[in-house]
């Protein structure tokens, strides 16, 4: 059997080195930067999707506790006559005066109803 040599001159040894560099350059890219950029876009995109389902999750509970406190007000209608208003409170809101002392007794996430005395014509209110 006749033996088969490979002559390789310089210009050909310097291509496949050449090119061994090349793919090993491109694997290198490839897993140090295209897939961690790849991966931190999806995690990106999931942290945006888990955002807009709680924002709309919120919406959601707003919306329904509106509605219990509209329920609240008219049952609470049928049994008084001197109810002036209500409203939902998600967050109460600050002092905005030192002599405002209406935000120590409010209730995040509470319906406030306000009733208004008759006979001194004052207002006053209760949150459930």
């Amino acid at each position: 059997m006749k033996k088969i040599e490979i002559d390789f001159d310089k210009s050909t040894k310097g291509v496949l080195v050449f090119s061994l560099f090349l793919v090993a350059f491109s694997l290198c890219y490839y897993y140090v930067f295209f897939l961690p950029q790849r991966e931190e876009a999806r995690l990106e995109m999931q942290r945006q999707e888990q955002l807009i389902k709680e924002e709309q999750e919120q919406k959601e509970y707003i919306a329904k506790r509106r509605m219990e406190c509209y329920e609240i007000y008219e049952k609470e209608r049928e049994k008084f006559s001197n109810l002036k208003s209500y409203r939902y409170v998600e967050i109460c809101p600050k002092a905005s005066f030192p002599d405002n002392l209406d935000f120590l007794f409010c209730e995040n996430d509470s319906c406030e109803i306000l009733y208004i005395d008759n006979e001194t014509e004052e207002y006053f209110r209760k949150y459930f």
